[in-house]
């Protein structure tokens, strides 16, 4: 699960400006994601940041990251969040394929994962496996 917001750093200036983002507190460091991280903003435009949190729990409220502007002001940023653990059920948490045997025309064993949404909101689900003929 995870929230992606933008911010924008915007450069009302003549001259172009760096900028850091750090974490200032201690906090798991799988939570926040920060993209681009540290970068340039040039006289007179803007730069678009994503944070993208991964809560743990339900409520997301010590984290803190400093923007730095390199040779300027720092800016403290709490981050807070509200999380509900969707409510989805899966048919099975395991699966036994049995013996597998490595052969030159493998035969394709198939099981199928059936995820029920029991929320009342619409969810996506991702996954990080690649579809393969």
């Amino acid at each position: 699960m995870k929230k992606i917001r933008t911010l924008t750093v915007q450069n009302k200036g003549q001259f172009n400006f760096d900028f850091n983002f750090s974490k200032k507190n201690q906090f798991e460091e799988d939570t926040v994601q920060i993209i681009p991280d540290k970068g340039t903003v040039e006289a007179g435009s803007t730069k678009e940041i994503q944070v993208i949190l991964y809560p743990k729990d339900t409520s997301f409220s010590k984290s803190e990251v400093e923007l730095e502007i390199i040779s300027g002001p720092r800016f403290n940023i709490k981050l807070l969040a509200n999380v509900k653990k969707p409510n989805i059920r899966f048919n099975t948490h395991k699966f036994d394929f049995g013996l597998c045997a490595v052969t030159k025309n493998p035969v394709p064993t198939t099981q199928i994962l059936t995820i029920t949404n029991n929320d009342e909101l619409t969810m996506q689900v991702e996954s990080n496996f690649t579809r393969k003929p």
